[in-house]
């Protein structure tokens, strides 16, 4: 009796200290990672600093944490995890992506201006592939049509010469030239 006491006393002692030890402290952050609460579990990881894989696993927590919030729609906030992570797994395409959906949100929206912003850090990102480039143009084209629209054709020129062959943009920045 007296030994099943004791161990009893040793095991409840044991649960008591484990988690002010790093051990039990990645323990706890293995737990919060293994239930799927990645935001708790990144905290703890992080707290942990180089103790095990806690970076790494506090990686992970981050772009699982991307990951969601991107499957949600919420791009800007995806983004900004995902461009703390460049280097981690695929997340420098990810984050170019987030800024082109971001972008295409902008363009239905007619802000234009707001949408080159988002594209140039796609392009940056991901200078590999070629559609963030393409909607660049496409946006410094409806740009440069609004502004001839509207007469103002210094403007026009301006963003039909930052338009190469795209469209009929050569032929719109000569009438304008012309203007």
């Amino acid at each position: 009796l007296t030994i099943v006491l004791l161990l009893a006393l040793a095991a409840a002692g044991t649960v008591l200290v484990l988690p002010q030890t790093q051990y039990g402290q990645y323990r706890e952050a293995m737990s919060l990672l293994e239930a799927g609460d990645f935001e708790e579990a990144c905290d703890a990881f992080t707290e942990l600093g180089d103790y095990k894989e806690s970076e790494e696993n506090a990686s992970f927590c981050r772009y699982r944490m991307a990951q969601d919030l991107y499957t949600t729609g919420s791009y800007a906030e995806a983004c900004a995890i995902y461009e703390t992570l460049l280097t981690y797994r695929n997340s420098a395409v990810l984050a170019a992506d987030c800024q082109y959906r971001l972008a295409m949100d902008a363009m239905d929206e007619g802000r234009y201006e707001d949408a080159i912003t988002c594209l140039e850090q796609s392009v940056a990102l991901d200078s590999a592939n070629t559609l963030y480039p393409d909607k660049l143009l496409q946006c410094r084209y409806e740009l440069g049509f609004a502004a001839e629209e509207v007469g103002d054709y210094a403007s026009a020129i301006s963003w039909y010469e930052q338009c190469g062959t795209y469209a009929d943009a050569q032929q719109r920045l000569m009438n304008c030239q012309q203007m």
